[in-house]
Order: C-alpha cells, then sequence, then structure tokens
C-alpha cells in the first residue's frame, strides 16, 4: 500500500504562478504590454511594502511591472479568484526540455513555444476559510493546487513583508474522507523572498510530523536551495516576456514512510515574470545527474 507515497510526495510543492495572474472566469491569460511595462487587473494601486491579497478578482488593483529584471513585492499580488491556465505533460510521461536556454544576439532566451501533447489545466486561488482546513493554518490568505495532477490538493499560503511563505498541505476532501491530506510544517517555509533579482538566493530546511498525506500518516523533513540564476527572455506561444528571472530549486526529501528510498531529490526551475508570477516550470525526474535537465518529469508553461 505504501507504493509510490514518497513519489506523490516528491511533487506537491509548488511556488504559485496564481500569485499574480488572471482575468476573472476566462480560461485564457490576458496580458496588456504599454512600453516596457506588463499590466494586468484594473482598479487602484498595490501596496509595495508586502506580496498584496485581495478578497476577489474585482477588487484587485492595478499590477504594472517596470520590465527591470527585479521582481518585487507588490509585483506578485495574490488574487484570491484569480485563475490561470497552464499547458502541462501528461503525468508520468517525461518530456524532453531545455532547461538552459541559449545565448542570442539579443541576449539570453528560453523557448517554450513547443510542447507536444500538452494539456491545457486551469486552476483557481481560493479563500481557506471557505474549507474545513482553514483552523490549522491561521492567517492564512489564499491557497491554490500545489500540483495540476492533483487539483484537489491545496498549498496554504500567507503573504508577510519581503516574502511569501508556504503553511503546509491540504486536501478538500474533508477529514472525513479516509483519503484526505493535512500537513501543516513547524515553521513556514519561505517560498518567495524579495526583492527578486539575479544572484539572490536564500535555503531553508523545515519538518512536518503527524501528517496525513492521501490518508497515510507520515512525518519528515525536506531541504530547499533557491536561487535565481539566470535573466533572460521566455519565448511562449502567445508573446515572448523580456527580463523574466530563472529560480532554480535544488530540493532533497526524506519521510518517515517512503518507497524504500531514505532521500530523495530533485532540481526544479520556476520562470518568473513580474504581475505574471510563474511562467514556466521545469521539474528533474528523481535523482537527477547535474543541475541543467534535458528531460522533466513535469514542463508547464502559461497558455491553453
Amino acid at each position: 500500500m505504501w507504493t509510490g507515497l514518497a513519489r506523490r510526495c516528491v511533487a506537491k510543492w509548488m511556488l504559485v504562478g496564481l500569485l499574480a495572474s488572471a482575468c476573472g472566469d476566462a480560461p485564457a491569460v490576458t496580458v496588456e504590454v504599454e512600453g516596457d511595462c506588463t499590466v494586468l487587473y484594473v482598479g487602484d494601486e498595490a501596496d509595495a511594502e508586502a506580496p498584496p491579497v485581495f478578497d476577489s478578482v474585482e477588487s484587485a488593483p492595478w499590477c504594472v511591472g517596470n520590465n527591470d529584471g527585479t521582481v518585487t513585492a507588490d509585483e506578485m499580488p495574490a488574487v484570491v479568484g484569480a485563475y490561470v491556465t497552464y499547458n502541462v505533460n501528461a503525468q508520468g510521461v517525461a518530456v524532453p526540455v531545455d532547461s538552459a536556454g541559449q545565448t542570442l544576439s539579443g541576449g539570453h532566451t528560453w523557448d517554450f513555444r513547443e510542447a507536444a501533447g500538452n494539456l491545457a489545466v486551469g486552476v483557481k486561488v481560493v479563500d481557506p476559510e471557505d474549507y474545513w482546513f482553514a483552523p490549522y493554518f491561521p492567517g492564512a490568505g489564499y491557497a491554490s493546487p500545489v500540483s495540476l495532477w492533483t487539483p484537489g490538493i491545496f498549498g496554504i499560503f500567507r503573504s508577510e513583508p519581503g516574502r511569501i511563505l508556504m503553511l503546509g498541505l491540504a486536501s478538500e476532501k474533508p477529514q472525513s474522507e479516509p483519503a484526505h491530506t493535512l500537513l501543516v510544517y513547524d515553521e513556514p517555509l519561505v517560498v518567495y523572498q524579495f526583492p527578486l533579482s539575479l544572484g539572490a538566493n536564500w535555503q531553508q530546511t523545515v519538518t512536518f510530523s503527524d501528517a496525513v498525506i492521501q490518508g497515510v500518516k507520515n512525518a519528515g523533513k525536506e531541504t530547499y536551495k533557491f536561487v535565481v540564476d539566470g535573466r533572460g527572455t521566455v519565448l511562449l506561444p502567445q508573446f515572448s516576456l523580456e527580463n523574466t528571472l530563472r529560480v532554480r530549486l535544488e530540493l532533497s526529501q526524506s519521510f518517515v514512510v517512503s518507497q524504500g528510498k531514505p532521500e530523495v531529490r530533485h532540481v526544479q526551475f520556476f520562470y518568473v515574470h513580474e504581475c505574471l508570477g510563474e511562467v514556466a516550470r521545469l521539474v528533474s525526474l528523481q535523482d537527477p545527474v547535474g543541475v541543467e535537465l534535458t528531460e522533466a518529469s513535469e514542463f508547464r508553461r502559461l497558455g491553453w
């Protein structure tokens, strides 16, 4: 009954592209470019001291990026009700990728225009107070699916001045369901530390105990090492995004209950743009050799 448990857990972590995206209930991502600025949301000006959280799409203000290659807190708002669509490969099907990209005459470029066989999946930012797990995450501001393949399991987040924290995981299924999930980190995990700019880095080891993951009791330890190691242009099917940052995550995980290995390692790349958040992601196969990827267990990008 334990087979595959650790693999499911390994895929759980997510830098939420939904932190700054969406246009009401429409499945497509709408982007307006005014000069060098990427503009989303219509309304008042956002708070620059902490990643702002808004309780509805209708109340969300302007997010105006200056395309300077630095992502500040106010350029990463979170909007409850925001909806975004990604293309992602089928679960369990590894796909060829080029995480390194190439340096051309116009600068460094990552070309994500082609992705054969990808599936369109829409996800939404929700209010934790609407769900059974709210009492376990006091101060949480929003939640969203941690995986496009398992949309019923949410990551729970809170914004603070200068950073975004992940508090744990919980399933849409309530505790009365035998296959529910509830995992609360012993201390919050810093998933974004602002400002994001080339060379920024941070790391943290977090633990969890007395957790339930898809109905199975578990506990574990995870070490996250982040570094913003690239800046360039991401090419997507619908548009190109200059001054996008690449955030590299080296993740080591160990579980009390696993599939037989005491520790597993993954490398993940998150391509982040101001006012859009995560525009693409690459996740390695288990225990990759080296850092750059030519094959990914998950390849997602904005699109439909």
